[in-house]
């Protein structure tokens, strides 16, 4: 913006953005703190140019200000850091924590002098509230049960920062990426530079070349470092507890999700008044059209009477209070069993009237549509963050990705099936959301089939689930405690149209013999004969699935000890990915179709198998990998003869495919001999 800031330079863009500085009537504190002093310093090509781009702007004059540009760092960028400091005219906000829970001391409860204090704080306020909600009994309009239920809790979180205060959650800081070499590598690079801004003459591109070559060095370190930590992490997730890898990704998951706000130069203030405006604008009415309908006036029923049948009494919320296992997190309401458990006398009341309040004016209905769309958004914006934390097909391995599915994708898809009934259309709105998501894992394209993949981890389709999680229901619906809500509400459900009744309809009940004294096993039973009487009736229509195993379980493919490059090519030939779409077979005769493929590498005569053997021979050998660890090494001699010969067909049939790409590093011995150094010696 040349004299402006004292820059040598004048290019168009600039001369553009400072009459748009001086347009808006900006302040530009490069003029008034550091003028001259460029932020841009570049020696490379033999040529040194300099330059001031980085400024600092605003609104408003700040108070005690002063900039300074640290030209002696070269933080690997010709930009320089630049620094501004000044004093607010307000003292700044407490920086938010970010812990999703509130904490107290309640290891304090345990005193007898700080109990008390809990007891007595906690009565004076539940019997105000009690107060309240006795007079919502006998009104006529609606309750606000959110502010209610708020109420109720803030009333304990009161109680509790009087009684035992408040904790505050520890942060650790662990700095787990930076590392000696890498420390050395970026001292190595600003001792370089500092060495070259101090030298002179020839030996000044001497010290450049050797400060380029600092900063090569400084890149390396960091993309070395990066591979190793990125493997360390899916070594780590794969090997350790499943529990500890759900929460490690939970965690990783949460810090990712963030919430669109609307911001404004001007402020949160003025941020909050246009919003405010916009939607005082938008629901004025001036859009609606000049002619519309008579308003339909929507009367609201009269509450239910509280009587023999509301199945909510102090005892019977006192002995569920009691019966809260402790040492468990809590939900949003921040409430855990040990602290109701002390008040237990006083809460059951306030307690009782909530619920109901709640059954007089219980009207809920489920929409199976919008519960389907609700659960299938959210389930695919789920699957999105995972897909960016390494679940995918390039990233963690198949079978762990098919693990964190079914423990945070596929309980977000299942939410309310248990006790919704759904037709044809809303099923499949389902199987299509659920088909998205794994394709995400396997890396397939929009239209590519998922059943031998679900086949292969043992992952049903969403129709059999909503079956399934439906029996589960029912069938737990009759082995409830007699004081649980469920089977307090059984004689009340009477008419033949309630949904009750036509979950009792569910397949897999009815295909229970003696339904009123079946166990968990014969349960467990008619569950796997349905999946099994599904799993017979798709591989008689699809080629692909029929030629996998023909029982359920988790493929030995995506668990048995292999290289990744073998692993990859089992699962592609059993999706038929590998060899895909026909082309031109490198023997010239024919197309390279699967079928031609085992012809042509002669599997069936390397196998020592019959070329009829069904269905193919390179698929026989793998239905019969082992489900698990064999306890002796009967069948040792067998694998050893054929898993090298396996491994290399597999790889010839890839280079046949692949006729353009040299695979010879992917044949090293070596890599055949861990799934056989895994069979018992």
């Amino acid at each position: 913006m040349g004299s402006f800031l004292g820059d040598h330079a004048i290019t168009s863009r600039g001369t553009s953005f400072l009459q748009w500085i001086q347009a808006t009537g900006l302040t530009c504190w490069n003029e008034l703190l550091a003028f001259g002093i460029p932020t841009f310093l570049s020696g490379g090509s033999g040529t040194s140019r300099s330059s001031v781009i980085d400024l600092f702007l605003s609104t408003s004059p700040l108070l005690n200000p002063s900039m300074q540009i640290r030209s002696d760092l070269s933080l690997g960028s010709d930009h320089k850091m630049v620094n501004l400091t000044f004093t607010p005219y307000v003292s700044p906000p407490p920086p938010p924590t970010n812990h999703p829970r509130l904490l107290w001391n309640l290891s304090k409860l345990a005193q007898p002098d700080t109990l008390k204090i809990y007891i007595d704080t906690a009565s004076g306020s539940l019997d105000n509230l009690t107060e309240q909600f006795s007079a919502f009994l006998s009104s006529s309009s609606p309750p606000p049960v959110d502010s209610l239920c708020s109420a109720f809790a803030q009333a304990i979180y009161d109680a509790l920062d009087t009684a035992v205060g408040r904790r505050t959650p520890c942060t650790m800081q662990k700095y787990w990426f930076w590392s000696v070499d890498l420390q050395e590598a970026m001292d190595l690079r600003e001792r370089s530079y500092q060495r070259w801004r101090h030298s002179s003459g020839l030996q000044k591109a001497i010290c450049w070349m050797r400060h380029q070559d600092a900063c090569h060095a400084v890149r390396l370190s960091v993309q070395r470092r990066r591979r190793e930590t990125w493997k360390e992490f899916c070594n780590k997730l794969a090997t350790q507890d499943f529990a500890k890898t759900t929460a490690t990704m939970k965690r990783i998951k949460s810090h990712r999700q963030t919430s669109p706000v609307f911001v404004d130069p001007g402020g949160p203030q003025v941020a909050a008044n246009k919003m405010a405006d916009h939607l005082q604008q938008i629901f004025s009415g001036q859009f609606l059209p000049a002619r519309r309908p008579p308003d339909q006036t929507v009367m609201i029923s009269s509450p239910i009477a509280i009587d023999e049948s509301c199945p909510f009494t102090h005892l019977s919320v006192e002995s569920a209070i009691l019966k809260l296992p402790t040492r468990k997190a809590p939900g949003v309401d921040h409430l855990r069993a040990e602290m109701l458990h002390p008040i237990v006398k006083q809460v059951s009341p306030v307690l009782c009237l909530l619920f109901q309040l709640c059954w007089q004016w219980a009207k809920g209905t489920i929409d199976p549509s919008l519960l389907i769309s609700r659960n299938c958004v959210s389930a695919i914006n789920s699957m999105r963050a995972l897909q960016s934390l390494g679940v995918n097909h390039t990233g963690l391995s198949r079978l762990l990705s098919i693990r964190l599915y079914r423990q945070f994708i596929r309980p977000q898809f299942e939410y309310g099936l248990a006790i919704s009934c759904f037709n044809i259309k809303q099923v499949a709105v389902l199987e299509k959301a659920q088909n998205t998501c794994l394709r995400m894992i396997f890396g397939g394209h929009s239209t590519s089939s998922t059943s031998v993949f679900r086949h292969l981890g043992n992952l049903p389709s969403m129709r059999e689930r909503i079956l399934t999680l439906g029996f589960k229901f029912v069938y737990r619906a009759f082995w409830l405690p007699d004081e649980a809500l469920f089977t307090l509400l059984q004689p009340v459900l009477t008419n033949p149209a309630h949904q009750w009744f036509k979950l009792l309809a569910n397949p897999i009940w009815l295909s229970l013999s003696n339904r009123q004294n079946a166990d968990s096993k014969a349960c467990k039973h008619a569950i796997r004969s349905f999946l099994n009487q599904g799993l017979f009736l798709q591989r008689s229509q699809q080629i692909l699935l029929s030629a996998c195993r023909p029982s359920l379980g988790v493929d030995p493919i995506l668990w048995l000890p292999m290289t990744n490059y073998e692993r990859s090519r089992f699962i592609r030939w059993r999706m038929g990915w590998l060899p895909g779409r026909p082309q031109p077979c490198s023997c010239g005769l024919h197309t390279t179709s699967r079928h031609h493929v085992i012809e042509c590498t002669g599997a069936a005569i390397r196998l020592h198998l019959y070329s009829t053997v069904q269905p193919n021979p390179i698929d026989y050998v793998l239905n019969m990998l082992p489900l698990k660890k064999p306890k002796n090494n009967k069948n040792n001699a067998f694998w050893i003869f054929t898993w090298p010969i396996l491994c290399r067909i597999m790889l010839d049939i890839e280079q046949i495919c692949l006729s353009g790409v040299d695979l010879a590093d992917h044949a090293v011995t070596d890599r055949e001999q861990l799934f056989l150094n895994w069979l018992p010696k």
